[in-house]
């Protein structure tokens, strides 16, 4: 079966919602998820432009969430 694509803005919440369970005592699960999706983007995993593009816009919905608090 095949999973479904998350939206830029479902995939970033997730993310958040990954680091603040992990990360309990920090107060920047938004930072930290900026820092993994720049990870991403940075590395040589993404083979095509449009899963660039995907990681470029969640990060665009993170500064977004983090302008938002």
């Amino acid at each position: 079966m095949k999973e479904k694509q998350l939206t830029t803005k479902e995939q970033a919440k997730e993310l958040v919602d990954k680091f603040n369970f992990s990360c309990r005592e920090c107060d920047n699960a938004i930072l930290s998820a900026q820092v993994a999706v720049d990870t991403i983007i940075e590395s040589d995993c993404l083979h095509y432009p449009e899963d660039r593009l995907y990681w470029k816009s969640v990060r665009k919905e993170l500064d977004i969430l983090q302008q938002e608090q």
